[in-house]
């Protein structure tokens, strides 16, 4: 496995080789998405890193699956860790996992954190991804996250054997039907500030994410393309600033809804497979009578010809050799 690390960037390159399963195949590339299914607060970092006390804190916290605030058990230095950053969190399992430290409370001894935590943390770690300010560098702990991320990344979205049809906002208006609202186009990385609760840059990966603007509930866009009876998935990214919409995406195939999501908060990589579909249809509709500004970003929906050897599989089958390169980014 050749891995290319260049965070904050969107993209892991993956060259599989020397597992029983690609004994007889050329080296295979796969792609490992980093911003919005892990970088959280991209390289924000607590204050103390800030002003150059120390590169890494580790802060002894417990919590429960679900939960979106951690007691702090230990005693930390509470003014060197305040502020919003990307945080690593070690579960009980000894697993590790990334989330957005939102706030900081010294008074309640605790610290708010999005998303949810996915497993229990009772005995848990909480330390900062990056080791530096606007920095480009993992801390130990993030690159054990960064490690478990690959490893339990399925095969399927990692697969881009051919773009079927792409669009983004700002470059192609012909396939984005609007109902209502209008779009407003950010090509700026930084388009919400690192401090922000959500602690999210809206990133697509070419870059660029647009607005759709949408006062009325039932106002939409909608992107449909001719799909020829192929099989893939679509790729999309969707943000909400919290405290606003909702908002609901529904993606279709062949007019079966094959996905729905109304809860969606801050920055989601959204990835639906279909098979041997004919048409492809993907909205985001406003829901809340408050209005909505919603980031889209580049959306795509990939082609592959054997769906059986991407699906349920893990990127990394049992038994591989994996062979790390890098450069200071990767070590």
């Amino acid at each position: 496995m050749l891995t290319q690390f260049m965070p904050p960037t969107v993209l892991v390159m993956l060259l599989l080789t020397g597992s029983p399963a690609y004994a007889d195949k050329a080296p295979h590339p796969y792609y490992v998405e980093t911003v919005a299914s892990f970088n959280s607060a991209i390289s924000a970092v607590p204050q103390g890193v800030i002003d150059r006390i120390t590169n890494t804190y580790t802060v002894a916290v417990s919590g429960l699956v679900g939960a979106v605030s951690l007691a702090v058990t230990g005693t930390p230095p509470w003014d060197e860790i305040a502020g919003s950053w990307n945080g690593t969190i070690k579960y009980d399992d000894g697993t590790y996992g990334v989330l957005t430290v939102k706030s900081v409370d010294k008074a309640g001894t605790r610290i708010a954190i999005a998303p949810a935590l996915k497993k229990n943390a009772v005995h848990g770690e909480l330390s900062n991804t990056y080791d530096g300010h606007q920095g480009q560098h993992y801390t130990a702990p993030g690159y054990y996250a960064l490690a478990q991320h690959i490893y339990d990344y399925g095969r399927e979205t990692a697969c881009r054997e051919r773009i079927i049809a792409r669009t983004a906002v700002s470059e192609d208006k012909v396939l984005w039907v609007k109902h209502g609202g209008w779009f407003t186009h950010n090509y700026n990385l930084n388009t919400f500030p690192a401090s922000h609760p959500e602690g999210t840059f809206f990133h697509s990966n070419h870059t660029r994410m647009d607005d759709f603007i949408g006062r009325n509930p039932g106002e939409s866009v909608t992107a449909s393309v001719e799909l020829g009876g192929a099989s893939g998935y679509l790729e999309t990214y969707v943000g909400l600033r919290e405290g606003v919409g909702p908002i609901e995406v529904v993606a279709t195939f062949d007019g079966a809804i094959a996905y729905s999501n109304a809860t969606i908060i801050g920055l989601e990589r959204i990835t639906v497979p279909f098979t041997d579909a004919r048409q492809g249809t993907v909205s985001v509709k406003v829901l809340g009578s408050t209005g909505s500004t919603v980031r889209i970003g580049t959306t795509t929906w990939w082609g592959y010809d054997h769906p059986a050897d991407y699906r349920g599989k893990r990127l990394i089958p049992d038994g591989s050799k994996v062979v790390f390169y890098g450069d200071s980014w990767g070590v």
